[in-house]
């Protein structure tokens, strides 16, 4: 078995966070020089916006960790290692934090109390737990800074994090390739908040299909927003604090690789740290407002209660660890609805492999209440809003709400894996093992090897841990059968993006560092596995700097660039004929600015629409629909006789927004395209419809838009 690390000597100067701060810092600012040739270095401006972005995030995180601290110390004979090492308590209590104040953010969220002018309670919030957090904070850090150990391979930890937050500090929509610029995040992740801070809560969006499903990361999003009082200038702090929690789940995994050794080696912690953060995905998804950072955290917090309870290193009874269990679970499931089955499944599996069967009832009957409990605000207020619990999940069982039997059914053939066995396992071995080095990938995504070595590597070193006795078997069994699970789960449960697969990474991760601890007995080994720290860091340094053709840096403090202002000072202080160019070769978001008062403006193909103005009132002037859900030209198409010629309904479609008071018209056929290759367009919207829509009387064109877009101006029809 590795031998513990020796009892660090007390030391006046705090070595290792501070080389480590400084190590980060410096790559942040080299990073920021990869900007376009001629343009300014916006290393200095990523430090500015570290702070000024970052107190919203910093001041949640905080918040969250008082909460946790407060669980821990309301738990009955809490025992076990809390706080042995000085971080011991905080890798314990701010995942527990992070899950209560989530579910809290959802249910705020659902009563009206996040939103526009509800800054008191987002305030009172944070005040109340965030004093409490930042105290036990620092004097963690204090205790640290007191203590010196090696510090070798810890601050090969501090390159991921440069990336990590260099990234974070990137406008939402130029990072990263593979994610198409965080689609998903201007699609829903941080547009929905901004709809619900206008409205003064969670509410209902019949026209965005994914405020239905879990969003307590979202909810999170609103809770910054009420902080800042400003939506549109969230986007930055609300990736920043996605960055958090992929640190903070990297300090869950360290306590995982714990769980698994039997003892504590800050050496084999450090490694499994530096395992999940040099891994690109987990920096592309820790560096976008998106959900799956939540999930690993919860996730690797999850396993290490199961392990803590198995092996008795707590005194907790059996129904409080499936609370403390239940409560995470929950949790991850309210952040990504995924997690239901690549998360909670796995680890009820592992659950079977840790505990006797005595054991059970207690801990799966706690965890199941707890974590219905914590999944409250998801399914009463979906129950509400559509007599679904789960919409749009288990249609034929509680009912489809407003959807059609057509829109169900597109939902359904996109979110489920084809029949053939081997094509399903073709796609894990491509997309997982292989991270997509082989084989054709489909139109428009980029070959971007982002699982890298920790698949293969992880595997094996699980299956080194299985055959060496030194370790706890049981555990190293629990953990093979949890990935497993996961593998089957994610092959034929879910529709396949590799980045589903997440929840694997934090035990793939903690078995690594187990398996390398006892490598570092030796001063061989641990040269080697220091060589080998510093090197896995290249992984996300290099798909950073190849990211937007070299020039990953130049969205850093560029908001201008994709909201229209830019371009609005541009003309303002250009030339008429210059003017007139940038005027004709402006985006979406600046016409959309310069439309008069009063406009009220339809949108077909356009989903993304975080970047654009937002109306005041939250509602009226701007109409947009995801792909599953349909807008008013396609409720009118709906209604028309089959075979019905494009030009009647083109004429239909027009009278429609007529009559609603619709002014404009915008149709983004690039993005219709791309629904359509999917199989996931409505089948009403054809090629053919769409290009009458400019031909009925009363239309014009007023821009052509860079995506080969265009507007519509729907005016009367002219008089004979």
């Amino acid at each position: 078995m590795a031998k513990a690390d020796p009892a660090p000597n007390r030391s006046s100067i705090p070595a290792g966070p501070i080389l480590g701060a400084a190590i980060a810092g410096g790559v942040i600012l080299l990073l920021g020089t990869l900007v376009a040739p001629g343009e300014n270095a916006r290393g200095p401006a990523i430090l500015r916006i570290l702070l000024l972005e970052g107190w919203p995030a910093m001041a949640w995180l905080l918040a969250a960790l008082g909460l946790g601290t407060g669980l821990i110390r309301l738990l009955p004979r809490s025992g076990g290692r809390l706080d042995a090492e000085p971080c011991g308590g905080i890798r314990i209590a701010w995942p527990l934090g992070i899950a209560v104040l989530l579910i809290l953010d959802a249910t705020l969220g659902d009563l009206g109390l996040l939103g526009r002018d509800r800054g008191l309670v987002a305030w009172t919030t944070v005040l109340a737990a965030g004093i409490p957090g930042l105290i036990v904070l620092v004097r963690a850090l204090r205790a640290t800074c007191d203590r010196t150990g090696p510090l070798m391979p810890g601050l090969a930890l501090a390159v991921p994090i440069g990336v990590l937050l260099t990234a974070a500090a990137s406008t939402p929509g130029w990072l990263w390739a593979s994610e198409f610029g965080g689609y998903d995040a201007l699609s829903y992740h941080l547009q929905l908040p901004r709809e619900w801070w206008y409205a003064g809560g969670i509410v209902d969006t019949p026209h965005n299909a994914y405020g239905s499903l879990p969003g307590a990361v979202s909810a999170a999003f609103l809770h910054l927003m009420s902080l800042t009082g400003d939506p549109a200038s969230t986007g930055v702090s609300s990736q920043l604090l996605v960055a958090g929690m992929t640190i903070i789940a990297a300090l869950a995994t360290a306590d995982l690789v714990t769980a698994v050794l039997g003892e504590d080696s800050r050496s084999a912690r450090a490694i499994g740290m530096i395992a999940l953060l040099s891994t690109p995905w987990v920096v592309v998804t820790g560096s976008l407002a998106y959900d799956e950072a939540a999930v690993m955290l919860l996730t690797a917090a999850a396993a290490n209660w199961l392990v803590r309870g198995s092996v008795g290193s707590t005194t907790l009874p059996d129904p409080a660890i499936g609370a403390l269990v239940g409560l995470l679970l929950g949790a991850a499931v309210m952040a990504k609805a995924s997690s239901g089955i690549l998360a909670v499944i796995p680890l009820g599996a592992a659950a079977m492999v840790l505990f006797p069967p005595r054991r059970w009832p207690a801990i799966a009957l706690a965890t199941a209440i707890v974590g219905a409990a914590a999944c409250l605000p998801w399914l009463l207020r979906n129950l509400a809003w559509t007599g679904n619990p789960v919409f749009p999940f288990a249609a034929g069982l509680f009912g489809r709400g407003d959807w059609t039997e057509e829109q169900m059914a597109r939902f359904a053939a996109a979110h489920r894996r084809e029949p053939s066995i081997a094509t399903n396992l073709g796609s894990l071995l491509g997309e997982f093992l292989f991270d997509d080095l082989l084989g054709e990938l489909p139109a428009g995504e980029s070959r971007r090897p982002q699982w890298l070595w920790l698949p293969i590597i992880g595997f094996g070193c699980l299956g080194w841990l299985l055959v060496d006795r030194k370790h706890r078997r049981r555990v190293v069994i629990a953990m093979a059968t949890a990935l497993v699970t996961i593998l089957v789960a994610w092959t034929f449960g879910t529709h396949g993006k590799a980045r589903f697969l997440l929840p694997a990474a934090p035990l793939l991760a903690a078995l690594v560092g187990a398996a390398l601890a006892s490598s570092s007995s030796t001063r061989t080994g641990r040269i080697v596995i220091v060589i080998l720290a510093w090197g896995v860091t290249i992984g996300p340094l290099a798909i950073h700097v190849t990211e937007r053709d070299g020039r990953p840096a130049r969205a850093i403090d560029a908001r201008g660039a994709f909201d229209g202002s830019l371009v609005a000072e541009m003309i303002r202080t250009a030339d008429p004929a210059t003017a007139e160019e940038l005027r004709r070769d402006a985006g979406l978001a600046f016409v959309l600015g310069e439309l008069p008062p009063g406009s009220r403006v339809v949108m077909m193909g356009v989903s993304d629409p975080w970047h654009l103005p937002w109306p005041e009132d939250g509602e009226g002037r701007l109409e947009y629909t995801t792909v599953w859900t349909r807008g008013p030209v396609e409720r009118t198409w709906a209604k028309l006789p089959e075979g019905t010629g494009a030009g009647t309904a083109a004429q239909a479609a027009i009278d429609r927004l007529r009559e609603r008071g619709t002014t404009h018209l915008i149709v983004s056929p690039t993005m219709l395209e791309v629904w359509s290759r999917s199989g996931w367009l409505d089948p009403t919207i054809t090629p053919e419809r769409i290009r009458a829509l400019s031909e009925v009387d009363g239309t014009r064109i007023v821009h052509r838009l860079p995506d080969d877009g265009i507007l519509l101006a729907i005016e009367e029809p002219s008089t004979p």
